[in-house]
């Protein structure tokens, strides 16, 4: 083998070199996207189970609010009833206070049960906003990783091609062609 056909491999192996060096950067850079679309994707997934959460929670707190809402109005005829069977006059005085003051208690309870919903619907709209948040970042550190994988083919392509010129003009140079 002469020395030209060593010259030339030499050169077809830098150039395949850049190549190579190219094709991993492209899978590295495409792999890098993938992963931070799949995570952009669980983070959108957490963000809509969150506010479903949020919107459960308030559901939820109304219901409870009805709920004791009955009770306090089942309380206050139980209490209406009693009165009226020890013979008490139910239509003024203290009865009417008792019966206020069950159903001031009651409406307190409800609003009590309405609030710690909301507070907690509040917190799951916070998370939701964050998982929102993480989905943006993401989707933004994949398209970097994109363009990042561009540049690194677009330099191991230069730096092969570089290469190639470098070896040919030097053994242009020593008369090898």
């Amino acid at each position: 083998m002469g020395i030209e056909a060593l010259a030339i491999g030499s050169m077809v192996a830098s150039a395949a070199g850049g190549l190579m060096g190219a094709t991993g950067a492209r899978k590295s850079a495409d792999a890098q996207a993938q992963s931070a679309n799949y995570q952009a994707a669980v983070a959108r997934n957490n963000q809509i189970i969150a506010e479903r959460y949020g919107e459960f929670a308030v559901a939820k707190g109304r219901g409870q609010a009805e709920i004791s809402g009955y009770r306090t109005r089942q309380a206050i005829g139980s209490a209406k009833a009693a009165q009226a069977a020890s013979g008490v006059d139910v239509t003024s005085g203290t009865p009417v206070d008792v019966r206020q003051s069950i159903k001031d208690i009651g409406e307190l309870d409800a609003a009590t049960i309405v609030s710690n919903s909301l507070n907690e619907a509040y917190g799951y709209k916070v998370k939701a906003a964050n998982f929102g948040a993480e989905a943006q970042l993401d989707t933004m550190k994949a398209r970097f990783a994109e363009e990042a994988g561009d540049y690194a083919v677009a330099g191991s392509l230069l730096g092969g091609v570089s290469s190639v010129s470098d070896k040919w003009l030097g053994y242009k140079t020593k008369g090898v062609f």
